[in-house]
């Protein structure tokens, strides 16, 4: 198992998937994901489903993290996070580091 990490990412107040931010495939899948905001801008990152927006989503302070493990199997659910399901919200100003086990 190995960890990728990938440049930070300065905000700009628009919503990503987190495939179309770390530039990898649709679809990808990872065993894990672990996200941090490093500065914050005007309003606070975001991270959550394709909604997510300035007012919606899990906040993210500065220095918080946001670890994403991998899950075990439930219900027939695959144990892994699907890069083209989780989306970020960040602010003019924010910026995030962010890491991943493919």
């Amino acid at each position: 198992m190995r960890i990728i990490t990938v440049p930070d990412f300065s905000g700009d107040g628009a919503v990503y998937s987190l495939a179309s931010l770390l530039g990898v495939p649709a679809n990808t899948l990872v065993r894990g994901l672990l996200m941090r905001e490093v500065t914050a801008g005007t309003t606070h990152t975001r991270v959550g489903d394709q909604n997510v927006s300035a007012t919606r989503g899990i906040p993210l302070s500065t220095t918080d993290s946001l670890p994403l493990p991998g899950v075990g199997a439930i219900y027939g659910e695959s144990p892994m996070w699907n890069l083209s399901e989780v989306y970020v919200y960040a602010a003019t100003g924010d910026i995030l580091a962010i890491a991943y086990i493919p």
